[in-house]
């Protein structure tokens, strides 16, 4: 399994952030409120292993299928291997935030593609007073994004692997961090 899937498992899992999800509202007036609940789910929970192992049983190929059984123990056996590696080189950023967005593509095997924006907030110091008078003393920086999708066949939400082809033939591509 390539390394960067790796990473990306990770960032579906919420390990690698503590943040908070943001919504455009007018976007989750039509996208719907399961959308929106299973990514808070997702990013819930972090900094737990299992969180990660079951990540892999969510990932789906271009065409919006999930992964095979085989794949998903490829995945599982990658997360066991690396795991502490990888979260001690993760720069964590101070807070982070993520913004969702129906992108209106699906893929052959996929109902709505769904945008996931994950960005960093770095700041020199995180004192509540220094934030408030000196905020340009921050910066914010675009982590990855990430592109979820409900099945059609199964009607259970999944993440691409590496992205999805759409039916109208744009690739939707996952930026990993």
């Amino acid at each position: 399994m390539n390394p960067k899937l790796f990473v990306l498992i990770l960032v579906l899992s919420g390990g690698l952030f503590n943040g908070n999800l943001e919504i455009n509202e007018d976007e989750q007036k039509s996208q719907g409120d399961s959308a929106v609940n299973h990514i808070s789910r997702l990013f819930a929970d972090k900094y737990n292993v299992n969180i990660y192992l079951s990540a892999c049983e969510k990932l789906m190929y271009e065409n919006g299928m999930f992964y095979s059984y085989l794949d998903v123990n490829e995945c599982k056996e990658n997360v066991n291997k690396h795991y502490e590696q990888k979260m001690n080189d993760f720069v964590k950023p101070d807070f982070e935030y993520f913004t969702i967005k129906n992108t209106k593509y699906n893929a052959e095997y996929s109902e709505n593609i769904y945008k996931i924006d994950i960005f960093g907030v770095y700041c020199e110091d995180t004192s509540l007073t220094n934030l408030l008078i000196n905020p340009e003393k921050c910066k914010t920086e675009d982590i990855g994004s990430l592109y979820m999708a409900k099945n059609s066949i199964s009607g259970e939400f999944g993440y691409a692997g590496t992205g999805f082809e759409t039916t109208s033939g744009k690739y939707l591509k996952v930026v990993r961090p």
